[in-house]
């Protein structure tokens, strides 16, 4: 297993992923995703609603080179051709082991942009009883 995979392993054991179409559409709907992944062997449907969750969340699409079979084994759970990944440090090191043709970058003009945002700043995160991921919007202060 490549060091990229066993990352977000890891990453999922620390419940920054959010695994599956409907768990990263939640991830963008409560503010969290930093990055959306795409498996190789997506579907063509999964692959354009994986840009158009990435475009809504202003983050990253990154066009993953494995397949849903691989991410499965490396995540211990099923075979998930959509992940978000809901922690900025955490999409940021996984960027920087894939080679720059694998991003979609996000677009100027989507919601959640700006510095602030693409930091998760103002954003509060805990763990829910099914391991989950709760993030709320704090108040600027």
């Amino acid at each position: 297993m490549e060091n990229n995979l066993a990352f977000l392993g890891i990453a999922k054991k620390a419940g920054l992923l959010a695994e599956g179409a409907e768990p990263a559409a939640a991830a963008v709907r409560s503010g969290c995703c930093r990055a959306i992944l795409s498996a190789s062997d997506a579907s063509e449907a999964s692959q354009r609603r994986a840009r158009r969750l990435a475009a809504e969340a202003g983050a990253r699409h990154i066009a993953l080179r494995y397949t849903k079979r691989e991410l499965g084994a490396a995540l211990g759970k099923g075979e998930p051709g959509v992940i978000a990944i809901t922690d900025a440090g955490i999409a940021a090191k996984f960027a920087s082991y894939l080679p720059p043709d694998s991003f979609t970058e996000p677009p100027e003009t989507a919601g959640n942009t700006g510095a602030r945002a693409a930091s998760g700043a103002g954003v509060k995160r805990s763990r829910n009883r099914a391991g989950g991921i709760n993030c709320e919007r704090r108040k600027a202060q």
